[in-house]
Formats: structure tokens, C-alpha cells, sequence
């Protein structure tokens, strides 16, 4: 995952970076690109050997070159190039060139009297103006084209701005692993940007080519061939002619193959070549002493400075050679270039064997720099390390082997320069990074812009709803992403006391969602019965386990309550286990007494819903191995919840905790299909008929149960699939097993904290049982009125599930505030604030007073499991499972934690999809 730094780091640096530390470790050095593995060399030797073994370009890596190149000769496969080469060779003859000097002598002529207006107006940029320079004399020399086609100077920096912009992309393709692939790459605005601008170089060669054919339309073909010397009879032939008057041959080139290989030339002669002269004169302006001695030699070699130029005389430039050189030594045009291994090869240097299929990467940054080969002074600017005889390092600024080019400011204060460059396929001076990030950011404002317009009447409605000071439509509450879930319980509390002030309302960003909260009961009420759809965007994590389960199904019908008296004899048995085991702990000292409550709810919702006694048989182990895995996909579901960032289900899916999630949900899973699997095969032979034909759901004396329920009318058109079956009894498992559970633990804990109050629920329970070992029936429970208000305050206080959601499918208004809430809207209904409003509760709505519920009493929404048409249809069920629990218990038992000093209890919560203790639930028993 080396190649993840490419995210942050420019291009430039990656191939400084690994070209020194390759100089440390022979020569050599391995990146991963993703899954590809790619080889790093700097070592002559090494370059050497796969220049002339390895033919083949690695076309992965370069594959964005060739959207403009095509199979131009650079980046051909061996079969088309070793053919393209044989024909191409003769146009760069030594004699052809030299017929090109009164061009280079012009064309130089013409650039000194466009620098002569410049000379003395101050800095500039001379960049341009020798890309404009080399594109013209390739233009009339190797094209034969003098003005290229009549462009004027306004439409060849149009084209030398398109050769720019395609190079930039190609680079920027090459080293982000993500663009790699064709589909994707092709769906980016970079794609679009590429081929609108290559479009553009493609229609200009096109014309030259068309312009060169209609001029050699009369040329004799064999006449020509007959030429002993390709370019002789005193005419200057082109690279463009030779090409285009072969093609006439069989096994010539295709229009298409004409167009690759000019279009090959132009870009890459064009900018190595402007880069090489912009390099040499910003160095010897960097070294004024060397700029004299080069100028010395001029004109020692001149005897007239308006001398026109020969080839010969060019010769003669020995120092002017060296600077050139030093200058292709430090900053080679083409950094790198690659080659891809076809076979199994073992380096020389090294030793190293290279697997086939592996992607080399020649560094010529890295070779022209090694102090190995070139001395410690390798960074310096030395021109004098290439005079005649002098030993030197590897140097190769336009490549080596058979597939080599066929054409070969401020006074610096120290002898190593200091130009910043960019990567752009070329090494070139950076001078536009400020307009770059400037360029990146008006974008981002103008989308961003876009963006809002689009959404004008959210926006509108949102400004008008209260909402927390410091937070920002697209920012949101993003001060507490750091810890999210250790800030839950505490963002749940502050925005309920927040909508306390401004009418049970208050407006979030999440991100770019909207969100509002909602603590007023008559805005509650409206809202839980016009809009049943829930928010499944922020509760996405929590449908893993639960699918399209009951809770967080798009509004199925619900199920009608049960016949809960068929299950009082469970209850009471399952309570009887329950005292038995925690007799054992009695006088032990404190414990957690949340493990045992969790295994006997569970217990009770396997027997009494699910008809199954002993979960598949499962040991204690085994069930412990079970719970912790449904707390662990409650931990991960809840962390995803307040976790903006993992919203996306793409990068979610790359995060350990999705990983996490699914080894423990993959648990769950398993555990409910294998209820089914026992319960299908339990109930085969029931008349599916007489079954139907009950009046009653539950009645001749049978305990049928919700799972039986389902899986009996699942055999009919429209029932349950096998995978709806399995996310329905998901959901009520691991719905009512935490939520009855941690409702007992708070009671108990509660009880423990204030011992009056306990005693008088202990008063209750001995007037209302004649005998203490009287078996435990819905009437008597029926009478337990204090225990009653007790169970409710402790729901009240810590309600199970703190918070629901909804959304707004269409526009809908608020009846209590007015506030008109836009579609689209995350509805989030604050049960915790609900349940604490001091409007409706009172002032003492924090403290612990279960005489709140008194028959006839005032109270505000107590909405513990829920309201509306989608509201828990367990809530009896969990009752009359808290009320058996917590009644054997406190028959049998005091409950004795750390009493609290006031009226206000302090239980520090935790927020994991349910809300329940953060340190667990530590208790002592005392036999009574």
C-alpha cells in the first residue's frame, strides 16, 4: 500500500524519494501499485541489461500516454515498432539533419528578435516562447510544414495548451491507481477533459497530413525509392514526406498509423525539446561564471556574431556541449520510462530474479544522480564532469537500448540548483501550483454553488428552524467527530435541552443532510403518524442484522399483540431459574448482574416467541458467545450511525468495523436460520387450514408463537420468504432481548441507588402474594401499581432506545411550531428529551419520582417503545417480562449499589443503538 502516498504527495517527490533509497540498496526497489507489483532501477547495469532484453512497454502503467500516441513508435508493442522503426530510421540520417541547418539558422534568427522586444521590460516567462520556437522548427523540418497549416500565433498557443493540459492528465492517470481502470477512468471529468483536448492534436495532424498528401500527390514513388541517399538531389526531404510517400507501399503505413506517429513526434519533440533549452538557460542564469565561459566560447567560435549557424560550427561548442549535458543530467525532460518483463529475467547487479508480468520503472532522475557512479557531488551543476575522458555515471536523457530516442532567474548562492519541479509526463519548472489550487478551488465553490442553488428551498425552510450556534449547513456537527460514539449520549443530551428553549425543535447538518430533532409531544404525535417511513440513510447500519425487518421495514403491516397469558407459566419459570441462579451470588460481594439478565431474556424470548426451549441446545458458553456477538454489531451499528464519514457504504466496506460487523452479524445470521430450520421442521405436518380457521391466534390450548405465526402463513401466496423470515425473527431477538434487559438492569440499579423506594415496591409485593413462592400470574402482576410507576419512571429516565427516526417523504408542517419541514428531511424523534421536557414534566423532570404516574397524574409523552402505527408491538410483552424479572427478584432479595445523595439520579450511559449503562450494572444482593 506503498503507493496510498501518491494521495499526498506530489509526483515529483515518489520519484525522488525512491530513486534515494534505491541508491542505498544496489540499484533497486519495489513498489506496490495496488496489487501490481512494479520494480524501481537505477542501476547502469541493471538499465542496461532490460533496455536491451525487456522491448516490450509496460502499456498498464502508460496506458493514458496512448489515448494520444496510439502505437506512435515511444510506446508501440515490439511487434508494430521493430516493423515502424526500419521504415522511420532513414528520415534522421546524419546528412538529413545537416541539411536542416539553414532552418535551425532561421528559426534561431526569429526567436532572438522576439526575445530582443523583451530584453530590458523585467522578468518574464520564457516558456512560451521556446515552446513556440521548437514546434515550428519541427514543424518546417521534420513535417515540412512552415506555418503549420496558416495557424496564426493565437491557435498554435491553443495547441501547445491543448499538448499541455493532455500531458498533465496522462500524469495524473499514471499515478492515481484508482483511475487505472478503463471504466472508471472513463466516467471522470478528467476523461472528458483528455479527449476534448486531444481531439483538438488529432485534428491538427489530421490537417497536416492532408496538407503533405495533396503536396506529394505528383511525386514519383519509384523515382524516389531510387535515391541512394534518402534526402539527396539538394531537396530537403521530412520525416512527414518519407513517411507519407512509403505508406503507398504495401506494408506501408494506414492513415491511422500516419496519424500515431506524427502525432508521437510533435508532442514528444516539441516539449523535450523546449524543456532542454528552458532548463540550460534558467541554470546558467542560476550560474552567471559558467554563463560567461559559455559566452567566451561563443565568441571564440565565431568570428562574426551574426555568423550564420553550420553544423560544424555547432561542433566546435565543447563547453556549451558540457552544460547541455549537465543540464540533461540533472533534469531530464522524460524522468522515468518503462518496460514490462515477458519472461522471467535475473539482473545482473543485483542477482534479483524478476517475475513475469512485473512492470519496470527505469528512473533516469534516479541513474542521472547516484553518487555511486557519479560521486558525491552528483546533485551539483558541474558541467565540467563531461569533458573528454572524464568518468561518468549512467547517462541516458532520452532513453537507451534498442527503443531509444532516434533523435539524439536568481544567481544561485551554491553549486547544487534549486528548481522546484512537477510531473507531467515531462520534468519541467513549476510555475503554476498558486493557480492550480486556485483553479481547484473555484470549482469547488462553483459546485458547491450548484449544490446550494439546487436545494434553494431546503435551504430557505432550514434557515428559519432553530438550530446549535456552531454548526454549518455543510460542515454540521463535525467538532464531534473525534470520539463519536463516547459523544453520543452526550450531543443526544445537549440537543434535547437545546429544542427545551426553542419549542421542541432543533435543525442539524449532517454533512450536507438535513436533519431535525424533535422533543414537543404534538409534533411528535403528527410525525409518528405521517411519516412512517423511517431514515434508513442513518439507520442503514442498523438494517445489516435486521434487513427489512419489522422495525425498519418501508411500513408492512404490523402483527397484532399476543396472547400473553399463554405465557405467564414460561415467565414464571424462567423467574424461578432466574432467582436460583443469582441465589448462588447472593453475599458474594458486588457483581455485574447485566450478563445474567441478558441470558434470561433471551431465554424467555426463545421459549415464549420463538417456541424454542433451549436455543439449539446452546450451552452457557455457547449463548454468551451469541450476546457478545449481538453487542458487538450494536457497538459497530451505533459507531457508523454518528460517524458521518461512514455513511458511504464504499468506504464503510473498506473499514476494519464493517469487517468486524460482519463476523458477528454472520453469527447472528447462522443462530436464526437454524431456528427455522428446526421450527419448519417441527411444525410440517400442521393442517395449514385449521390453522387459519382458529378464531383465535393461540387458542385449543396450544402456545403457538410468533415464530410459528410466521412460518405457518409463510406457506401461503404473499407470506414470507425464507430471507423475510429470517430478518423478522432477527430483528424481534435482538430488539426485545437488549431493550427488556436493560429496562430490569435500570429498575433494579435504580432501586439500589434510592432503598426507600425499594422497600416500599418490596411492601407491595408482600401484600399483593399471599405466599412467597406463589407462582406469578397477569392478574397478580396486574396489581403490582407501584412497581408499576417504578418500571415506568426507570423508562422515562433511560429509555432502552434514546432516539427514532423517520423522514419526510413530502413537505409537512409542524402543528406546534408552524415550521414547515422540506422532503427529504431526516426526521429524529429525541425520546430521551421527550421524556425530560421540563415544559411538560415539571422542573424536577430529572429526578427519579415514580409518583409521577400516579392514576389521574399530569404527565408529559412517555413514549419508551415508540408511538404511532409504528410502534413496538412488543411493549406489553417487554412489560410483563421486566415486571416477572424485577417482581421474583426483589421477592427474594434486597438490591444494594452505591446510594445516590440527591434526587437526580447520575447513571453514566453509553450510546450503542440502545442506551445503557457505560460501566455495567454492578449490584450485591442481600437474601431478604
Amino acid at each position: 500500500f506503498y503507493i496510498v502516498r501518491l494521495l499526498f504527495t506530489e509526483a515529483v517527490s515518489i520519484i525522488e524519494h525512491l530513486s534515494r533509497e534505491s541508491f542505498t540498496t544496489r540499484g533497486i526497489q519495489k513498489i506496490w501499485g495496488g496489487p501490481l507489483l512494479v520494480i524501481g532501477l537505477t542501476n547502469p547495469a541493471d538499465i542496461e541489461y532490460v533496455s536491451k532484453n525487456c522491448l516490450e512497454k509496460d502499456l498498464f502503467l502508460m496506458k493514458s500516454v496512448r489515448g494520444i500516441t496510439g502505437d506512435g513508435g515511444i510506446f508501440a508493442p515490439v511487434s508494430i515498432w521493430s516493423r515502424k522503426r526500419k521504415v522511420i530510421i532513414p528520415a534522421f540520417s546524419p546528412k538529413i539533419l545537416n541539411s536542416f541547418m539553414d532552418i535551425f539558422s532561421r528559426r534561431c534568427a526569429d526567436l532572438v528578435d522576439k526575445l530582443k522586444d523583451l530584453s530590458g521590460t523585467g522578468t518574464f516567462d520564457i516558456s512560451p516562447i521556446i515552446n513556440n520556437f521548437t514546434l515550428a522548427s519541427i514543424a518546417e523540418t521534420s513535417l515540412g510544414i512552415r506555418n503549420l497549416g496558416g495557424m496564426n500565433d493565437v491557435v498554435v498557443s491553443d495547441f501547445l495548451e491543448s499538448v499541455e493540459k493532455v500531458f498533465k492528465l496522462a500524469s495524473n492517470r499514471i499515478f492515481s491507481v484508482w483511475l487505472w481502470p478503463d471504466w472508471i477512468y472513463k466516467l471522470s471529468w478528467q476523461y472528458r477533459h483528455f479527449t476534448k483536448h486531444n481531439d483538438k492534436i488529432i485534428n491538427l495532424t489530421n490537417n497536416i497530413i492532408r496538407k503533405k498528401r495533396n503536396e506529394l500527390k505528383h511525386v514519383d514513388l519509384d523515382a524516389y525509392e531510387n535515391q541512394t541517399v534518402f534526402g539527396q538531389d539538394d531537396k530537403v526531404d521530412s520525416f512527414l514526406d518519407h513517411l507519407i510517400l512509403l505508406s503507398q507501399r504495401q506494408n506501408g503505413f494506414t492513415d491511422t498509423e500516419l496519424r500515431e506517429e506524427i502525432t508521437t513526434f510533435i508532442l514528444a519533440a516539441t516539449d523535450t525539446t523546449a524543456i532542454a533549452i528552458c532548463n540550460t538557460l534558467l541554470l546558467l542564469g542560476k550560474y552567471p561564471k559558467i554563463q560567461e565561459k559559455v559566452h567566451e566560447e561563443l565568441v571564440r567560435v565565431f568570428e562574426n556574431a551574426n555568423e550564420k549557424l553550420f553544423k560544424d560550427i555547432l561542433n566546435d561548442l565543447k563547453y556549451l556541449d558540457m552544460v547541455l549535458k549537465e543540464s540533461l543530467r540533472l533534469y531530464p525532460p522524460v524522468p522515468m520510462i518503462t518496460r514490462k518483463v515477458t519472461e522471467e529475467i535475473k539482473l545482473p547487479s543485483s542477482g534479483y530474479t524478476i517475475p513475469v508480468q512485473t512492470g519496470l520503472v527505469i528512473s533516469i532522475w534516479g541513474a542521472h544522480r547516484d553518487p555511486n557512479y557519479w560521486g558525491p557531488d552528483a546533485d551539483c551543476f558541474k558541467p565540467e564532469r563531461f569533458e573528454a575522458g572524464s568518468k561518468t555515471g549512467l547517462f541516458i536523457p532520452f532513453s537507451t537500448g534498442p527503443r531509444n530516442c532516434i533523435v539524439v532567474a536568481e544567481e544561485e548562492d551554491g553549486p547544487i540548483p534549486k528548481i522546484e519541479c512537477k510531473f507531467s509526463l515531462m520534468l519541467k519548472a513549476k510555475h503554476a501550483l498558486v493557480m492550480y489550487l486556485l483553479l481547484v478551488s473555484v470549482v469547488l465553490l462553483l459546485w458547491y454553488l450548484l449544490f446550494r442553488n439546487k436545494r434553494r428551498r431546503l435551504y430557505q425552510l432550514a434557515e428559519l428552524i432553530p438550530g446549535i450556534k456552531d454548526t454549518f449547513p455543510f460542515l454540521g456537527l463535525l467538532k464531534n467527530s473525534y470520539n463519536a460514539v463516547d459523544k453520543a449520549v452526550s450531543v443526544i443530551e445537549n440537543i434535547s435541552r437545546e429544542t427545551f428553549k426553542t419549542g421542541g425543535i432543533q435543525k442539524i447538518w449532517g454533512g450536507p443532510l438535513f436533519f431535525i430533532a424533535l422533543t414537543n409531544p404534538a409534533d411528535i404525535e403528527y410525525v409518528s403518524k405521517n411519516c412512517l417511513e423511517k431514515d434508513l440513510l442513518v439507520m442503514k447500519s442498523v438494517r445489516g442484522p435486521t434487513g427489512d425487518g419489522g422495525i425498519f421495514a418501508p411500513v408492512i403491516p404490523a402483527f397484532g399483540p399476543k396472547i400473553l397469558n399463554s405465557f405467564m407459566d414460561i415467565f414464571s419459570r424462567r423467574s424461578a431459574e432466574l432467582v436460583d441462579k443469582l441465589q448462588e451470588l447472593s453475599g458474594t460481594g458486588t457483581f455485574d448482574i447485566w450478563p445474567i439478565i441478558n441470558n434470561f431474556t433471551l431465554a424467555s424470548i426463545a421459549e415464549t416467541s420463538l417456541s424454542i426451549r433451549d436455543l439449539e441446545g446452546m450451552n452457557d458458553i455457547a449463548v454468551s458467545d451469541f450476546l457478545k456477538s449481538v453487542e458487538e454489531v450494536f457497538k459497530v451499528a451505533s459507531n457508523r450511525t454518528v460517524s458521518v464519514w461512514l455513511w458511504p457504504d464504499w468506504i464503510y466496506k473498506l473499514s476494519w468495523q464493517y469487517r468486524h460487523f460482519t463476523k458477528h452479524n454472520d453469527k447472528i445470521i447462522n443462530l436464526t436460520k437454524n431456528i427455522i430450520r428446526k421450527k419448519r421442521n417441527d411444525l410440517k405436518h400442521v393442517d395449514i387450514n385449521a390453522y387459519e380457521n382458529q378464531s383465535v391466534f393461540g387458542q385449543v390450548n396450544k402456545v403457538d408463537s410468533f415464530l410459528d405465526h410466521l412460518i405457518l402463513l409463510s406457506q401461503r401466496q404473499n407470506g414470507f420468504t425464507d430471507t423475510e423470515l429470517r430478518e423478522e425473527i432477527t430483528t424481534f431477538i435482538l430488539a426485545a432481548t437488549d431493550t427488556t434487559a436493560i429496562a430490569i438492569c435500570n429498575t433494579l440499579f435504580l432501586l439500589g441507588k434510592y432503598p426507600k423506594i425499594q422497600e416500599k415496591v418490596h411492601e407491595e409485593l408482600v401484600g399483593v402474594f399471599e405466599n412467597h413462592n406463589e407462582k406469578l400470574y397477569k392478574d397478580v402482576l396486574s396489581e403490582l401499581k407501584y412497581l408499576d410507576m417504578v418500571l415506568k419512571e426507570s423508562l422515562r429516565l433511560y429509555p432502552p432506545v434514546p432516539m427514532i427516526t423517520r423522514k419526510a417523504t413530502e413537505e409537512i408542517k409542524l402543528p406546534s411550531s408552524g415550521y414547515t419541514i422540506p422532503a427529504q428531511t431526516g426526521i429524529i424523534i429525541l425520546i430521551w428529551g421527550a421524556h425530560r421536557d421540563p415544559n411538560y414534566w415539571g422542573p424536577d423532570a430529572d429526578c427519579f419520582k415514580p409518583e409521577r404516574f400516579v392514576a389521574g397524574g399530569k404527565t408529559g409523552l412517555f413514549i419508551p417503545f415508540s408511538t404511532g402505527p409504528r410502534n413496538c408491538i412488543g411493549y406489553q410483552y417487554a412489560m410483563l417480562t421486566a415486571k416477572s424479572a424485577i417482581a421474583s427478584i426483589l421477592r427474594q432479595f434486597k438490591v444494594v449499589t452505591e446510594e445516590e445523595d440527591g434526587p437526580i439520579p447520575k447513571i453514566e450511559c453509553q450510546y450503542s443503538i440502545m442506551l445503557k449503562s457505560k460501566h455495567g450494572y454492578p449490584v450485591r444482593l442481600v437474601r431478604r
